[in-house]
């Protein structure tokens, strides 16, 4: 075989044909044209008509992975059909060439010596006799396989780019300006989907012709606008509708330049944050709620001491007057007007949720069979009651009398939501909540609950007043409501670990549900053991202890008279020092759970070490402490809610006292 060295190209001899020259001159202009050849940055080759190799720069072959020219044209045999990996885009390239005479920037993957193949891009050129007929071909090969890498890098990443925002709920694309309009360039599916076109496309579509509101469509040019002349992104929050329903957006856009048209173009990215929004108010809400439920539950508990004492003493004078005093009249109206604080009050303990519950495992089915008797007669007989239970309800934890409190309280509501008569009805359902319903809940979480729901078909209520409901002290019956049904109604279903929703429109009635969370094991009943008539009187010793004198005072004046023997301190350490000092047996210590220095949970636990036998009630006009975890009463722990009334507080005294240790 002729060595590659050995050669020269057709092309440069015929530079010299037909002249005449001195030899030597003509070597150095072939060296020349050698040089250049051989240190080309870029493959060079010759090669005959039908395709084999005469010669090959050592650029090419290294390109391919082979050490030499030599080694090239040899292992190859010479053709270049050899060297195509695509057989079709070796004929194409022949092709090309024979019909054409040249080739330029033609892409295809040549073999390596070690099989892999390579991106190169050809150049090529038939070289004709003067006759006309192809004597060879010669050309240039570039390297392009990182050029091609790149491409498809590029590629691959405009894919996952493009694939993540036309899946992504996140709404993008590209929009204009024209005159007071905006003219979509391009949008993917999910802003297509916004606009109510699905499966359609946003291209060359009007906002004007979308139903934009025109509120929305002046405030989206100005943004546009604003960032065309600041050349920075505008980001905004916005609520978009009413034409297709309140939404609330979150867009960001940027100036890109002019179109072709010549118009301003813009990029927008927006994001449907409505759930989001949500969510804030309903924090919001939640965080106004408990403000509003600490300050409630701080006037109850004062208010509470107030009326131990009122109503105490009111029952002293009643006690201690003829029946025909003309001064009973007076007393009675103090009564009944405490009476009805303490109903307040109580109210107010329940939205606060500082109320003790004694929890037991019920069955709401049962809870409002046992209602619906004084519920008829509640609503009256222009309302009908429809009572749809669940068979096989599942039973949850609750305090069976606050129960039938909700029930009775959201009735009431609902009849005076349908003055001219309706239907009322309560349903039962046991509920399993997925994660997707979650979501729409947001703030609930997924599992199994006991669903209440009680509806009417009466006046219902706009978005204002559903959000204020569950205030207390807000109320439409402007001539009779106190405002503290629904908000009674809110802190019993919060404290017994549930969630309630309201669902309302104006003139189309109104829909409250409730959620418990289900419990294991069998319902309790709810009536439970009759108990027997408590004797009022007594001869044991009682320790009182309690920082507010009037009720300290007011506690021990209902003692004595019941005959007990009654010791006082107004603190933990005083009552200590009592204890020690009396000679005699201490048979119960009565005692507030909040005391000033040390609680009075610490206080009966040093009592009880010293004198084992003592019995201790606690009494509080609210519980937020170790006693009672989350309003919950340990079931070995005696409590008294404040106010209480003289028979009461005997009567509770009198049960302790007699209970088994």
């Amino acid at each position: 075989m002729t060595s590659n060295s050995e050669h020269l190209p057709d092309g440069i001899r015929g530079e010299f044909n037909g002249r005449e020259r001195p030899e030597e001159a003509w070597r150095q202009e072939a060296q020349k044209y050698r040089s250049l050849f051989e240190n080309s940055a870029a493959g060079m080759f010759q090669s005959t008509p039908e395709g084999k190799f005469l010669i090959v720069n050592r650029v090419l072959a290294r390109m391919l992975g082979y050490s030499s020219p030599d080694e090239f044209i040899s292992a190859i045999e010479g053709a270049a059909r050899r060297l195509f990996a695509d057989p079709e885009r070796g004929r194409e390239y022949a092709r090309r060439l024979e019909e054409q005479g040249a080739v330029l920037g033609f892409e295809c993957q040549w073999l390596c010596r070690d099989g892999s193949a390579s991106w190169v891009s050809l150049c090529a050129r038939a070289v004709l006799s003067p006759a006309g007929e192809a004597v060879c071909h010669e050309g240039t090969v570039g390297d392009i396989s990182g050029r091609k890498s790149a491409e498809a890098a590029q590629r691959e990443s405009e894919s996952i780019l493009h694939s993540f925002f036309d899946s992504a709920d996140m709404m993008r694309g590209i929009v204009e300006l024209v005159d007071d309009d905006i003219l979509f360039v391009s949008g993917n599916p999910a802003s297509a989907a916004f606009f109510g076109l699905t499966g359609e496309t946003l291209a060359n579509r009007l906002a004007s012709d979308l139903e934009v509101p025109a509120e929305s469509l002046q405030m989206w040019i100005g943004r546009f606008q604003e960032s065309r002349q600041t050349g920075v992104p505008v980001s905004f929050d916005h609520v978009y509708g009413p034409a297709r329903g309140q939404r609330f957006l979150s867009t960001v856009v940027t100036f890109l330049g002019m179109g072709q048209s010549g118009r301003p173009r813009f990029g927008y990215v927006t994001s449907d944050v409505t759930a989001r929004k949500r969510l804030e108010a309903q924090f919001l809400q939640s965080q106004k709620m408990e403000a509003i439920g600490n300050l409630a539950g701080g006037i109850a508990h004062d208010f509470n001491n107030l009326l131990t004492v009122i109503n105490g003493c009111t029952e002293f004078l009643l006690s201690d007057l003829a029946r025909d005093d003309p001064r009973r009249n007076d007393l009675e109206q103090i009564r009944q007007a405490g009476q009805r604080a303490v109903s307040l009050t109580s109210q107010l303990l329940a939205f606060s949720r500082k109320q003790v519950f004694q929890l037991r495992n019920v069955d709401l089915n049962y809870a409002i069979a046992q209602t619906s008797t004084i519920l008829r007669r509640l609503i009256g007989e222009n309302i009908d009651l429809v009572i749809v239970p669940q068979p096989d309800l599942w039973p949850v934890k609750a305090d069976p009398g606050q129960m039938q409190q909700i029930i009775m309280n959201l009735a009431v509501n609902a009849r005076d939501a349908m003055p001219r008569g309706g239907k009322l009805t309560i349903e039962t359902a046991n509920v399993d909540l997925d994660e997707d319903q979650f979501a729409r809940h947001a703030v609930m979480p997924a599992g199994a609950y006991v669903m209440v729901a009680i509806s009417d078909d009466g006046l219902g209520m706009d978005a204002e007043t559903q959000a204020r409901i569950f205030e207390p002290f807000f109320t439409t019956k402007r001539q009779s409501g106190t405002g503290l049904g629904l908000s009674t109604v809110y802190g019993i279903v919060k404290q017994s670990g549930g969630f309630i929703w309201v669902y309302s429109e104006a003139e189309r009635g109104t829909t409250f549900k409730i959620y418990l969370p289900r419990v294991r094991g069998e319902a309790d009943n709810i009536a439970g053991p009759e108990k027997k008539e408590l004797p009022l009187q007594g001869t044991e010793t009682v320790l009182v202890v309690e920082d507010e004198p009037s009720v300290r005072t007011l506690t021990a004046r209902i003692l004595h008279r019941r005959g007990y023997t009654v010791l006082e301190a107004s603190d933990s350490r005083e009552a200590l020092g009592k204890a020690r000092e009396f000679a005699g047996e201490i048979h119960l210590v009565l005692t507030d759970v909040v005391l000033p220095e040390m609680s009075g949970k610490w206080l009966a636990g040093q009592i009880q070490d010293a004198r084992p036998g003592a019995k201790v009630l606690f009494v509080s006009g609210y519980t937020n402490d170790a006693i009672v975890h989350h309003g919950v009463l340990d079931s070995n722990v005696a409590f008294l809610q404040k106010p209480f009334t003289a028979d009461t507080l005997a009567r509770k005294v009198r049960e302790v006292l007699d209970s088994v240790a």
